[in-house]
């Protein structure tokens, strides 16, 4: 596990701790490296501008001291035997490669996926009633005659890393390396076999954690909606008790004492039950970071103390605590739950403006003293310290008889006159302090509420939109092209798009296969985890009319993003028009225009690209595009990327 923890610190490095990286691609694994990561910590739309890196969608190379080795060695890269070096770090989770002196990585085996690893010489590699040659160069019918041509008699020797097949992919994944010789592959093989091997024993002891198994039943039964409405109404059948002991009072000793002190010793016990369920379900960081989480514990906790410690001198008055009990229902109900949050979210603004208030009427005080002190014994009375006319002046903001009793006796002179410069002194008070800064306050909170307000519509509208299968589904590219939009000009939308296409183009073929894209999409940072089966890639390559050979160039490529991203725009509009308010506004109608509008530009666009011809070329037509002899095809088994 900590190392683990540190895999997951030296991704931190180039976002500054913003985005904690991994390159999982299987639940388990998510599972077992992700444990309290914030969602918000991976690719967002509002991370767009630093999302298109390849440090961020594929991750940055892992720290010497968090390496088990590092070496250089070749890979190969296509059906065509071509080699490219490779700097190989093994970690304790993944086998990380990347170009020599690069800093980012180039593609990730993850350790826990690979089957078996094995290391061959070119010499028993020639040897063709060999099981092994059948096994190693399966995915290659002509891989011998080249590797002689390759190797020019070099004694080298071939290390294969066989990988399980991934969820939602059909087929097993091998992986081609080249040594400089037989014991150099030996010593691979034994350190990524062996770190494989403790990687998935990892695996295995979480999956058989029985805590965390009863950790998911827990959270099962918390959030499930008739525990909590269990929870909400006997936080109101105490209330109920409590207002009713209050009105009866019994005597100390009495019957009816004994029953309200047994009734109220069985609704703690319940509650702090009820606490200890969500301990269990939300531990560690989604408990303590919870606001309304805390409270219980505070509120539980004390009553506990007190049920416990009663007879300890000053805990008895822990007692009074159970009257907040009933505060817990507002974390519960959504209405009272949006008035809280808009109080929450408006505690700085509004402290803020008590501030400005506290240093005017501060200032008014100082001038107070300076100007009534002397006035008899009113002024005595009213502004003969600091402190008295801080509360003089407070009594004034509130407007509870500040002329009768403040001002009007301070008014006339001792020589009977009217002095102007008093009414002048209250009534600029007044106006600047109450007048004023408290509608400031009063218009900060409203703001505040309107906007938590709005927020809770929102989220109320979504979820009763997916009850009723209104939502438009979700595209597998959806993720991407979520901080893919955030482009700033076309030049912009190019430059994310071409390094998106460097990152998944592993082999720098400067064309991507089937299961580059299948295994690249998988391994990004983003959620969810990006699956690309074959039916999507014949969708978002129009039936493959957009490849060459089978495969996907760097000019398809940014055709076929730029027409996601069109059609991404569509689904968000076509979303925003079911969630739309139905108050007689026109956010809807607008939507919808707008979305007309963008459907008649994609048209005219098409056509246009109908007499142009397609991407890859002017002229070009769909039966030369079609003319894929010898491509990879859709889900076959391909070369390691």
């Amino acid at each position: 596990m900590a190392a683990l923890m540190a895999a997951r610190r030296r991704r931190r490095q180039t976002t500054g701790g913003s985005i904690p990286g991994t390159s999982m691609t299987n639940p388990d694994y998510q599972a077992l490296t992700l444990e309290g990561e914030d969602a918000d910590s991976l690719i967002t739309p509002g991370m767009a501008e630093e999302s298109m890196s390849a440090n961020v969608l594929m991750g940055t190379t892992p720290q010497p001291a968090e390496c088990i080795k590092i070496g250089n060695m070749e890979k190969m890269m296509d059906s065509e035997l071509k080699w490219s070096d490779r700097t190989v770090y093994l970690t304790r989770t993944e086998l990380g490669l990347a170009l020599p002196d690069a800093g980012s990585l180039k593609d990730v085996v993850l350790l826990h996926l690979i089957k078996n690893v094995a290391a061959h010489s070119f010499k028993d590699v020639g040897d063709s009633n060999s099981p092994s040659t059948t096994d190693l160069l399966k995915a290659n019918s002509h891989a011998w005659g080249q590797l002689q041509t390759h190797t020019d008699g070099e004694s080298k020797a071939i290390l294969r890393v066989q990988t399980i097949a991934e969820e939602s992919s059909g087929a097993e994944r091998p992986y081609f390396f080249r040594t400089d010789s037989d014991a150099t592959a030996k010593d691979w093989i034994e350190k990524i076999q062996s770190a494989a091997d403790e990687c998935k024993r990892a695996l295995e002891r979480r999956e058989r954690n029985s805590i965390q198994r009863f950790q998911k039943m827990a959270h099962t039964c918390y959030v499930s909606s008739p525990f909590q409405n269990a929870v909400a109404v006997l936080i109101s059948a105490n209330f109920v008790i409590n207002a009713t002991q209050s009105e009866m009072h019994p005597q100390p000793g009495t019957t009816l004492d004994r029953v309200f002190s047994e009734l109220d010793m069985v609704f703690t016990i319940i509650f702090a039950v009820e606490l200890g369920i969500n301990l269990m379900a939300h531990w560690f960081r989604p408990f303590w970071s919870d606001g309304w989480s805390v409270f219980d514990f505070i509120v539980v906790t004390v009553s506990l103390l007190a049920l416990f410690f009663d007879s300890v001198p000053g805990l008895s008055t822990l007692r009074l605590m159970r009257a907040f009990r009933i505060l817990r229902l507002f974390g519960r109900l959504s209405n009272l739950r949006q008035i809280i949050n808009a109080l929450t979210a408006a505690i700085v603004p509004v402290c803020n403006a008590f501030l400005i208030m506290g240093l005017v009427t501060s200032i008014y005080s100082i001038l107070g003293v300076s100007f009534f002190k002397g006035s008899g014994d009113v002024g005595e009375e009213l502004f003969g310290t600091f402190f008295r006319a801080l509360f003089t002046m407070f009594q004034v903001c509130t407007g509870d008889g500040w002329s009768d009793d403040v001002a009007r006796p301070l008014f006339r002179t001792e020589g009977g006159e009217i002095d102007a410069g008093v009414a002048v002194f209250f009534v600029s008070f007044h106006v600047i302090v109450s007048w004023t800064l408290l509608q400031v306050v009063v218009a900060v909170m409203l703001d505040n509420f309107t906007a938590a307000s709005d927020e809770e519509k929102e989220r109320v509208r979504h979820q009763e939109a997916q009850a009723e299968g209104t939502v438009v589904a979700m595209h597998v590219l959806d993720p991407l092209l979520a901080a893919l939009a955030h482009f700033n000009t076309s030049a912009d939308l190019t430059s994310r798009i071409r390094t998106l296409f460097k990152v998944l183009d592993v082999d720098d073929s400067e064309s991507l296969s089937f299961d580059e894209m299948h295994c690249g999409f998988q391994k990004l940072r983003v959620r969810p985890k990006i699956v690309l089966t074959c039916d999507d890639y014949d969708e978002i390559t129009e039936n493959q009319r957009l490849t060459h050979k089978g495969e996907v160039r760097a000019r398809e490529f940014d055709h076929i993003m730029r027409r996601q991203l069109k059609l991404y725009v569509q689904r968000q509009m076509s979303n925003a028009m079911s969630l739309a308010p139905s108050d007689g506004s026109y956010s809807g109608t607008i939507i919808f225009v707008l979305k007309l509008l963008t459907i008649e530009m994609d048209e005219i666009s098409q056509h246009t690209t109908s007499h142009k011809g397609p991407p890859g070329g002017p002229g070009r037509g769909v039966d030369e595009m079609d003319n894929r002899g010898g491509g990879n095809n859709c889900g076959g088994e391909g070369m390691g990327g």
